[in-house]
């Protein structure tokens, strides 16, 4: 379930985003250790991941239980302008800010079932 979770939500930003980023995909560890230096040249981006359940029972005689999974969705971005160009977009509209990368994530994906 949580795969096809991921699958759907990195789906769903891939049409939406379209060429405003590089890349969208389930994220495999891409800022971490020495892995990041490749994964500058690929921002803007957006990663998914798993973040965690939190399982309650709902009734235990008849064995039902609620499952709350959170999903992370991770953006980067990168200017060589200034800190304040990469969170609120550059001169050159190939320039997203995170600020608008975010806006646009949480607008595709707020009331989606």
């Amino acid at each position: 379930m949580i795969t096809e979770l991921e699958n759907l939500i990195v789906g769903r930003l891939k049409r939406g985003l379209g060429t405003m980023v590089r890349e969208v995909k389930s994220y495999g560890g891409e800022i971490s250790g020495e892995n990041w230096a490749n994964a500058i040249k690929q921002v803007p981006a957006c990663w998914v991941t798993y973040g965690g359940s939190k399982i309650a029972a709902k009734s235990t005689s008849r064995g039902l239980y609620d499952e709350k999974a959170k999903l992370v969705v991770m953006v980067a971005t990168r200017t060589l302008r200034s800190e304040a160009a990469a969170r609120q977009n550059g001169i050159d509209v190939r320039e997203v800010g995170s600020n608008m990368l975010v806006w646009a994530v949480l607008r595709l994906l707020t009331a989606q079932r």
